[in-house]
């Protein structure tokens, strides 16, 4: 609830460092608060795209970084950027300025993935650009480790996610099975449960993957899957078939 509010805030811009360890939901928890507050906005509309960065003051001159997007909400994953961290954040940052006041139908969400992997010198001048920042964007840094992030924790909430315990997990396990219209014993959701070491999304994935494969589905004979198999097999035929650099 004190999430809802504090999103809900008109006025100035405000910034976020979420913390939590892969999987354990920190962008779900930042898509619903968006959508609290953009209720009445297509925010989860979210398509991944090819985002052109267009930088005129370098030799590079411009680059291309797969987001997700929509049209109060862009997600981008810092280790896609290329070396060039601090000029993507603040030409997100100037496409959220308007001359109008804040409000919700000209305010966005950044998301910024693997924030933690930013560095010192990156953060001082992001931190600086956001102290003179005159958009309306709502900034989510996204880390495993905040401490990383210490020259932003004066300017940022800090929000610390838990990993959900098993039982969390199989509730969330039973309520999928339910949505989709097949049975999952406990006992099954249990064992999912475990093996992702309180992931919730290797667990959904898990359970997604071991439905297709076998839709009986039987407890005993079923093996589970990590939803991983298909990938990895994709990947060690390409380089059997292709022994190169490139590849």
């Amino acid at each position: 609830m004190e999430l809802k509010e504090m999103v809900k805030e008109k006025g100035s811009g405000r910034y976020y460092i979420f913390e939590g360890a892969p999987g354990v939901g920190k962008r779900t928890m930042i898509q619903a608060m968006l959508r609290q507050a953009f209720r009445h906005q297509p925010i989860m509309e979210i398509k991944e795209v090819v985002k052109v960065f267009d930088f005129k003051s370098e030799m590079l001159g411009s680059i291309e970084v797969k987001v997700k997007e929509s049209s109060h909400y862009v997600e981008v994953n810092m280790s896609q950027t290329k070396g060039f961290e601090k000029q993507v954040i603040v030409q997100l940052m100037k496409e959220s300025q308007s001359p109008l006041p804040c409000n919700h139908a000209n305010c966005r969400g950044i998301v910024l993935c693997e924030a933690d992997q930013l560095s010192n010198e990156t953060l001082m001048y992001v931190k600086w650009a956001i102290e003179r920042n005159k958009g309306c964007s709502k900034i989510f840094f996204c880390c495993s480790d905040a401490s990383k992030l210490l020259l932003l924790s004066s300017l940022c909430t800090f929000v610390h996610l838990s990993p959900p315990s098993q039982q969390e997990i199989v509730e969330v396990l039973g309520f999928i099975a339910k949505q989709q219209g097949f049975d999952l014993s406990k006992r099954l959701a249990e064992r999912i449960a475990d093996n992702s070491k309180n992931n919730l999304r290797q667990a959904i994935r898990s359970l997604e993957a071991s439905w297709k494969k076998s839709q009986l589905f039987e407890e005993d004979e079923n093996k589970l899957l990590t939803g991983w198999e298909d990938d990895i097999a994709d990947v060690a035929k390409k380089i059997v078939e292709e022994q190169s650099p490139k590849q």
